[in-house]
């Protein structure tokens, strides 16, 4: 089966975050991961690996983080 005609970098900013998380998440050793893990960083996201977990600073220095299990977005305490 020919693989899937890759996305251009260009496109990926106009994805909304939780398509960015699903496509970091759901295609690892893509070069569409690198994109989408380059679009989350530009936007504030910061990776961390050990956890394996996406983390972004709001407003009065509170964190909330992406939790890929859950798909959602939650405080982090």
């Amino acid at each position: 089966m020919p693989k899937p005609k890759e996305l251009p970098q260009s496109m990926f900013k106009n994805f909304p975050d939780s398509t960015l998380f699903y496509i970091f998440y759901s295609m690892p050793h893509d070069r569409s991961q690198l994109f989408a893990a380059n679009m989350l960083t530009e936007r504030g996201w910061v990776y961390v690996a050990e956890d394996m977990r996406w983390i972004r600073q709001q407003k009065g220095n509170r964190f909330i983080r992406f939790n890929p299990e859950l798909w959602s977005e939650e405080p982090l305490l």
